[in-house]
């Protein structure tokens, strides 16, 4: 991201204070120095160019280091987002994630949700969200703000609660998401990529437009509808394939033209 020149920019009193206190530190030793010492005293003057570019270098690997672990007294995080904390009655929310770049979703945030870069350069600008809670039931809709600034990436790390059930629409290029902590009420994707489910709970529709890897429990029921790509034991249907798990709960996976589904267990 270009936001690392900021990030390192930003830890610029640190360096500063380790090379002055080097200065001073060989400028008192020089001063210090007997005539008949000269020799060693021009050894200790020498200590400040080999410092200066140690400390330099040291400052801009720090800087990269923290960039990259997204600490949060970075400029750089100014491009995260964060959703409010969970109502006390929320049950249900729908999102809706449109993107131009990559999306990651898993279910590990303490808020209603949370969004930040992926930390590796592109044009894709950061998340921009509205949010209405009516009641027990949440709509969070996910853009890109209009410019990306210093800001650009390659996409977007979304992190939901475990807490609500999630109804969830997204469109990108490419999808990566671990939603085995998420509680789904439905899944609607237009992208390519993997997508790994937990146990389901009621029953599931999702609907896959693009070419996908979908991971699914090995005890759960799955029916697909169109052409899909599955292991051994499933059955063959009038509209497609089915995997007959435990209990009455499944999935139920709807294929768009055009789109290719690779079924795997887990």
């Amino acid at each position: 991201m270009r936001a690392l020149i900021l990030d390192v920019v930003s830890l610029w009193p640190a360096p500063l204070a380790a090379i002055a206190a080097i200065l001073v530190y060989d400028r008192m030793s020089v001063m210090g120095q007997t005539r008949r010492n000269r020799v060693v005293r021009t050894g200790s003057a020498t200590r400040s160019p080999v410092a200066a570019p140690l400390i330099l270098f040291t400052w801009v690997a720090l800087g990269l280091a923290l960039h990259l672990a997204g600490w949060e007294q970075l400029p750089s995080s100014a491009a995260e987002l964060q959703g409010p904390t969970l109502p006390d009655r929320l049950v249900g929310a729908e999102m809706n994630i449109q993107s131009e770049g990559e999306v990651g979703i898993s279910g590990e945030s303490e808020v209603l949700y949370e969004v930040s870069p992926m930390r590796s350069g592109g044009s894709i600008a950061p998340a921009g969200s509205s949010v209405l809670i009516n009641g027990g039931e949440a709509t969070v809709s996910l853009t890109e703000i209009p410019d990306a600034g210093w800001f650009g990436s390659r996409g977007w790390r979304v992190s939901l609660s475990a807490f609500p059930s999630w109804g969830l629409t997204i469109r990108a290029p490419v999808l990566e998401a671990d939603l085995t902590s998420v509680r789904l009420l439905s899944l609607h994707v237009h992208a390519d990529g993997r997508i790994r489910l937990g146990v389901p709970s009621g029953e599931i529709p999702v609907r896959l437009d693009g070419d996908v890897v979908l991971e699914v429990p090995s005890e759960a029921s799955v029916e697909v509808e169109g052409p899909a790509e599955v292991g051994p034991g499933w059955e063959m249907t009038t509209t497609g394939t089915r995997h007959v798990g435990t209990g009455n709960s499944r999935f139920v996976v709807v294929v768009e033209p055009g789109s290719i589904l690779t079924v795997e267990q887990w």
